[in-house]
């Protein structure tokens, strides 16, 4: 499984460049489209290497799946599923929220105490500087990130979409901590070194 993940994850992480090229070179969508791949390529680099340092990459499982959902996230913006299915973007918060909450558990397993309130508080300062973000790309260059629209009519005004958006990934990161199950092992261990 190790070597799936190493291939895959090389493969989803160039293809963002490779995208990019594409998007410049045959003058395709629009330019928003362009810096969210290239960013998406940004970004996924700079995960592998903070997961890395933080001794918390394993087989690269966590990284497999980030770059899935960044793909998935680039896949709603060229208008697959964000503009025809309403609800993909609160799936992609779940997700989102339980993907962190598990890398975020994971680094304070490994280097501190495994403390599930924190690892709640920090997912939920995490999405909310993503939902800055959001504004700031609406703010700066008028691509529209916030906001839930079906066939170009406003279903959700920016200021619900983002609360809701806040709400899906704090459940997606409750779901996670509540039911995260620590080993027999590591329970033992606990006990002993008490």
């Amino acid at each position: 499984m190790k070597n799936f993940y190493k291939y895959a994850n090389k493969i989803l992480f160039y293809s963002f460049l490779i995208f990019s090229i594409i998007l410049i070179l045959f003058d395709i969508g629009p330019t928003s489209l362009v810096i969210k791949a290239f960013g998406s390529f940004l970004v996924s680099g700079t995960l592998n290497i903070l997961l890395k340092k933080l001794q918390i990459f394993g087989k690269g499982e966590y990284y497999f799946w980030i770059n899935v959902f960044l793909w998935a996230n680039m896949l709603g913006e060229i208008r697959l599923f964000y503009y025809n299915l309403t609800f993909f973007d609160k799936i992609i918060h779940l997700c989102t929220g339980i993907l962190i909450a598990a890398i975020i558990y994971k680094y304070l397993q490994v280097n501190s105490n495994n403390n599930k309130y924190i690892a709640f508080l920090t997912v939920l300062g995490l999405v909310a500087i993503w939902e800055i973000y959001e504004y700031f790309i609406y703010a700066f260059f008028d691509h529209q990130l916030i906001g839930v629209t079906n066939n170009r009519k406003l279903i959700m005004p920016a200021y619900e979409d983002t609360i809701w958006d806040l709400i899906f990934d704090g459940i997606g990161a409750m779901l996670y901590l509540i039911f995260k199950r620590e080993k027999i092992g590591d329970k033992i261990k606990k006990l002993v070194n008490r």
